[in-house]
């Protein structure tokens, strides 16, 4: 139903089922058309199935913004040791052959985030999260903390604003965008030290 990490294996129970379509819904038209009475038809549920999973549609919102952290911070978390011990350039390279990102589905909860406080909480969460493994990536090479926290801002960025450019860039330009930042490594680590040292009263 859903895209790239948001895919769900085999057949989802009843729950899933709700999450991963109103996920669905929120990626392709936004939170305002997420209607528990146009999911429950798609889904040939009743209300009382939702009512037997959900605390009403708050309750549902919340979820489905959970499920959004959920499998975010478990793709992090992935990126993070699949990249542990290797050079800055690889580690990127890594990343952008195998980072699962819907930047259409992140773009709909920044959306959602400009109205709610806790789809806000959720985004700062995530961005935070995010940053912080790009951060240790680079501390490989710049053991700097300062130095490492500009670095990782690059690549950070570049997810970020995938989320909000329109249109939405495809999975394909985000991971070219950091295969080219992979190559920059060096000079990206050259520059950061020149500003430093330019910077340092003498």
């Amino acid at each position: 139903m859903l895209h790239g990490m948001f895919s769900a294996m085999g057949r989802p129970d009843t729950r899933t089922a709700w999450l991963d379509l109103g996920l669905e819904t929120l990626r392709g038209q936004g939170i305002d058309a997420v209607r528990i009475d146009q999911l429950a038809a798609r889904l040939h549920k009743t209300r009382g199935s939702f009512h037997h999973h959900f605390n009403g549609a708050a309750g549902f919102r919340q979820a489905l913004l959970d499920r959004f952290e959920e499998m975010s911070l478990s793709e992090v978390h992935r990126m993070s040791e699949s990249s542990t011990g290797l050079p800055v350039a690889a580690a990127l390279e890594q990343i952008a052959r195998t980072f699962r990102y819907d930047a259409t589905l992140e773009a709909a909860v920044r959306g959602w985030a400009e109205t709610s406080a806790q789809a806000r909480a959720t985004m700062t969460r995530l961005d935070a999260a995010r940053l912080t493994a790009l951060i240790e990536i680079w501390r490989t090479e710049l053991p700097d903390l300062d130095q490492a926290r500009m670095a990782a801002l690059v690549p950070h960025l570049v997810i970020v604003g995938a989320s909000i450019t329109k249109p939405t860039p495809s999975r394909d330009e985000v991971a070219a965008t950091l295969a080219l930042l992979a190559a920059l490594v060096p000079h990206v680590g050259q520059a950061i030290a020149a500003a430093a040292d330019r910077d340092t009263p003498r």
